[in-house]
């Protein structure tokens, strides 16, 4: 063959290689895309959304909130009526995925009362009346616009705020704590080591780590809150293994309540609710202390620029009244000597002047 024949069928092979990796590359897009549709299915299995949709509805304290990509969730502020004008702990709360905001709706304003705090709820996108397709990026969206709603618009401190996941909603509520610093405190009830590791073995789940949702076990050392964790040892649904999994990993650990007898969902509310209102009331105290100090701090950089401080005041109150004490004994003494003071010397002059 001539070189130009030679050129031209390298060119074809080129092409031909080109176009298959460009092939390939499309069907493992498709398939990716294919294997999370299903991956989010099994781990979001919506409720039907129109009896929420009319619950949520007739709620006075319902929150239309607005996620990053421009989609919106819904959520419930519920207000502790014995604690108005005070400044109460918020407990964020992430639902089970089985259920929604609307079904949570009851054991929501027990927890309100129960532990003497205010509760910020929130949806999931393509739950009852939020937009968008259950997904884990769409559930963590929806936490950062449920927690910027009380940083930004109700100014609550991040001190003041507990995150609270319960079952896959440990998911968000993990992926928060592990992204604040601040953060006031972490409940985790029957959480998940990760959504795969609850139906899959370990290996499986190590192999197929880009299909696992919620890897909670690779957050948890960068979690810097107190962290409450409740569990039943008889959970069938997320094995008792997934919560003493994560609880070596914290770093600020609070008394876990691990449940004998109890499964995934017939955990005790009495033994619950008073674990997370001791754990509330934890935290406000150590919230107050913090704050308190801070604002201790923050007065006293001010008086420090401030050039009118109190002690500075002081200062030129001693000066002035030392020179004026000085001139006094000075006008004495001239007095004495048979010379006018100079206070009079001036008079005169002023006068002859005149």
């Amino acid at each position: 063959l001539s070189r130009s024949q030679k050129n031209h069928s390298g060119r074809r092979h080129s092409g031909r290689t080109s176009r298959r990796a460009c092939a390939s590359l499309r069907f493992a897009s498709l398939r990716d895309e294919a294997m999370m549709s299903a991956v989010n299915a099994i781990a979001f299995p919506v409720p039907p959304r129109q009896w929420s949709a009319s619950m949520l509805r007739r709620r006075p304290d319902l929150v239309m909130l607005h996620c990053a990509n421009g989609e919106t969730t819904a959520a419930v502020h519920i207000r502790n009526k014995r604690r108005l004008g005070e400044k109460p702990v918020t407990i964020l709360y992430s639902h089970a995925n089985a259920e929604d905001l609307g079904l949570s709706l009851p054991f929501l304003d027990i927890l309100s009362r129960f532990c003497g705090a205010d509760v910020l709820a929130y949806e999931y996108s393509g739950y009852s009346i939020s937009s968008g397709e259950p997904s884990e990026d769409g559930c963590l969206r929806c936490v950062d616009a449920a927690f910027a709603y009380l940083i930004d618009e109700c100014l609550v401190p991040p001190q003041r705020i507990v995150a609270y996941g319960r079952s896959i909603g440990s998911g968000p509520a993990v992926d928060l704590a592990s992204r604040t610093a601040d953060l006031g405190g972490l409940v985790l009830q029957s959480p998940i080591a990760s959504a795969g590791l609850v139906v899959l073995p370990a290996s499986v789940c190590r192999a197929l780590r880009s299909y696992d949702l919620f890897r909670n076990y690779e957050k948890m050392e960068r979690i810097k809150s107190r962290t409450l964790i409740i569990h039943g040892r008889d959970d069938k649904m997320v094995p008792f293994e997934h919560a003493s999994m994560l609880y070596p990993m914290l770093r600020d650990k609070h008394p876990p309540l691990w449940i004998d007898g109890a499964g995934h969902h017939d955990m005790p509310d009495d033994l619950c609710l008073n674990a997370v209102a001791n754990f509330v009331a934890f935290v406000e105290e150590r919230a107050n202390r913090i704050l308190e100090a801070k604002d201790r701090l923050l007065k006293e950089k001010q008086k420090k620029k401030r050039p009118d401080s109190l002690p500075n005041k002081l200062h030129a109150g001693i000066f002035a009244w030392f020179f004026s004490s000085s001139d006094d004994d000075q006008d004495h003494q001239n007095t004495r000597g048979g010379t006018r003071p100079r206070s009079s010397a001036r008079k005169v002059t002023t006068e002859v002047t005149a």
